[in-house]
């Protein structure tokens, strides 16, 4: 008979949580391909200077008014 039972349950557990994280890992790497990336959209300078002008536009009025 075998004595060794507790260490063959311990094995199998850890094989079970091994491929589990496996599993969920391969869909995470999967999920983030397949996602789009929306922050390309607002990596272009023309979105910032947008922004800017009007603050030189603003700061303008301010210094034609005083």
């Amino acid at each position: 008979m075998r004595e060794d039972k507790g260490g063959h349950s311990l094995l199998w557990i850890l094989a079970i949580i091994g491929a589990i994280t496996a599993i969920a890992g391969i869909a995470y790497a999967v999920y983030r391909y397949m996602t789009p990336s929306y922050t390309d959209d607002f990596d272009d300078d023309d979105f910032f200077d947008d922004f800017e002008d009007d603050d030189v536009v603003e700061e303008a009025a301010e210094a034609a008014a005083n």
